[in-house]
């Protein structure tokens, strides 16, 4: 099966709305919508995320180049794997896998459900050999302090929504806390430089204890002893029309891949038809929902907002919601197969098993969820976030609902120990999750109203096709 030929199977095309604008004064308004006309305004919510930089149309030069980039496999050690693997638009901007499968997968040009890797591969140890989900990158243009799941590559001191552009120093992997070294204007050009060096991601062991400049400069190198095939993109992208293949620097790929992924923004969706006028866009379980989202504790709520603020869904920060500890791990605790998340980099206490809060804009597709790709289902998931205490107590540790192999050895140990630390931040008043008990109709309210941040788009494939490279 392909993959085109999965997600056509897979997909559900959304409905349109054809329902008259309600005006909010109209006297058919219901106590309903009056009371989410107050959260919406005390939250100053707009309906979608204000873009302060330029807008990237996917048919320019640019994102064309970028397009191409990200659908290379020439950018990986072992020209097997491409960015797109991880993160196709068809699959919501991920590859709907709890675990990625990096370098060495059984089929390399296997995406998505049913890619495996390779027991050939020299470390593989029975299960995916990418330790963290991968995130969706639809609407990463909107991310303004950090990328990743525990924000490796950071603006510091930069303004919500302008993707560190106006950062004062950026931190990545190449260097210590707060010191900068990566030639980067913007989070996504930043971002897209690393993953290519990660040996279990793309990199594998290709000048495997080198410099990662010298590896970026050498895959850079790989397109420009190429040009008839990527020297003509290159000239039309940056507008130089006479230049030579000194342009195909790796600075330059990843501008195009930057671009590329800044094109992909699915922000328009019955939520942001709402909160504009339209009192038809959300049925009445989704407006509950919503009560629920919005609300505090004390009002009868969630607080869910609490962590995803904003139009954007994420307060962008670290806290810590005991979701299961399952897969390889990232070298952490006694059997080194824990993830300690943001604490690895920061050694702060409070950051062992903390995770960025992650946006919830099209996050119908973008399951699996959390760090680990724990959940297979939102609902799953939404219950775990009421109550991670009562849901961990029904979790199959053999992870057969998954369907997929991974590691599980001391899943349960490690995520009791994520749970520990939750406990133990809620008790000190340092945990913004109010554990609650699990109401299952409130479940149902919640995922009403979370399936309204779906942008139609990204369940059509007619709709997602610029950003499909057709060979």
């Amino acid at each position: 099966m392909t993959i085109y030929q999965y997600f056509l199977r897979s997909i559900v095309i959304a409905g349109s709305f054809s329902a008259p604008v309600l005006s909010l004064a109209e006297a058919s308004q219901s106590n309903l919508d009056l009371t989410l006309k107050k959260l919406i305004d005390f939250h100053q919510l707009k309906g979608e995320p204000q873009l302060a930089i330029p807008k990237v149309d996917i048919k320019s030069p640019m994102a064309q180049l970028g397009k191409r980039l990200f659908f290379s496999p020439t950018l990986s050690g072992n020209n097997d794997i491409a960015c797109v693997t991880c993160h196709h638009p068809v699959l919501g901007g991920s590859d709907k896998l709890p675990l990625p499968v990096g370098i060495d997968a059984i089929d390399p040009d296997k995406i998505g459900p049913g890619r495996e890797q390779s027991p050939k591969s020299p470390e593989f140890d029975g299960g995916p050999n990418v330790p963290r989900n991968s995130l969706s990158t639809f609407n990463t243009v909107f991310y303004s302090r950090c990328m990743f799941w525990d924000c490796r590559v950071e603006a510091l001191g930069a303004a919500p929504g302008k993707n560190g552009l106006d950062h004062t120093t950026m931190r990545t992997p190449d260097t210590s806390m707060g010191m900068s070294r990566i030639r980067a204007k913007n989070l996504l050009e930043a971002q897209a430089a690393f993953p290519v060096t990660s040996n279990e991601e793309m990199r594998g062991f290709f000048l495997d204890g080198e410099d990662n400049g010298l590896l970026r400069r050498t895959l850079a190198k790989r397109f420009a002893d190429n040009p008839k095939q990527w020297l003509e993109d290159f000239r039309k992208a940056f507008e130089k029309p006479k230049a030579g293949k000194e342009i195909i620097t790796f600075e330059n790929i990843v501008t195009a891949i930057a671009a590329y992924e800044a094109s992909q923004v699915f922000v328009d969706n019955p939520w942001k038809d709402y909160v504009n006028g339209d009192l038809s866009a959300l049925s009445e379980d989704a407006k509950k929902g919503a009560l629920l989202f919005f609300q505090s504790p004390s009002q009868g709520g969630y607080g869910c907002a609490a962590c995803h603020s904003g139009d954007f869904f994420t307060d962008e920060s670290f806290h810590v919601t005991a979701m299961p500890q399952i897969g390889r791990g990232k070298d952490d605790g006694e059997h080194e197969d824990n993830d300690f998340g943001r604490f690895i980099l920061s050694g702060d206490p409070v950051h062992k098993f903390a995770f960025r809060t992650p946006t919830l804009l099209n996050v119908e597709v973008t399951t699996p969820y959390g760090h680990a790709g724990a959940y297979k289902s939102l609902r799953s998931t939404i219950r775990h976030m009421i109550n991670p205490q009562q849901a961990l107590l029904k979790y199959d540790y053999s992870l057969k609902q998954l369907d997929m192999k991974i590691q599980n050895s001391n899943a349960k140990k490690n995520t009791k120990e994520a749970l520990k630390q939750l406990n133990h931040l809620q008790a000190n008043g340092k945990s913004k999750l109010k554990s609650q008990p699990i109401n299952e109709k409130h479940v149902d309210q919640l995922l009403e109203f979370l399936l309204t941040l779906t942008d139609p788009c990204t369940k059509q494939a007619s709709c997602l096709i610029d950003w499909f490279l057709i060979k």
